[in-house]
C-alpha cells in the first residue's frame, strides 16, 4: 500500500529536503494545492531532489492562468520528473 500526502509548499529549500524524505520512507505521491502559493513551484523543488514519488497538483486554479501557460508548466513538470506529473485543475 502508498500513501499519499498534501505537500504545504512555502520554503522551496524546505520542500526539496521534505519530499526527498517522504521518498525515502515510501510516500506514494505528494499533492500540492493553491491555497497559499503557487503549487507547481514546490512540485518543481520536489523534481529535483526526487527519482520515483509521484508528484501533482490537487488543485491548481485554471482561470488565473492563460492556458498555454497552464501547458507549459504541465510538460515542464513532466518532462523534469521522468512521466511522475499529474495536473489537477480547478475552477476557481
Amino acid at each position: 500500500m502508498q500513501l499519499d500526502v498534501s505537500f504545504p509548499g512555502g520554503d522551496l529549500r524546505k520542500s526539496a529536503a521534505l519530499a526527498r524524505q517522504w521518498e525515502d520512507i515510501g510516500i506514494g505521491r505528494l499533492w500540492s494545492s493553491e491555497t497559499q502559493h503557487d503549487p507547481v513551484l514546490s512540485l518543481a523543488a520536489a523534481t529535483v531532489t526526487t527519482e520515483r514519488i509521484g508528484l501533482g497538483t490537487s488543485i491548481a486554479i485554471a482561470f488565473s492562468r492563460s492556458p498555454m501557460a497552464v501547458a507549459h508548466a504541465a510538460w515542464d513538470l513532466q518532462r523534469a520528473s521522468g512521466g511522475r506529473f499529474i495536473l489537477g485543475l480547478g475552477p476557481r
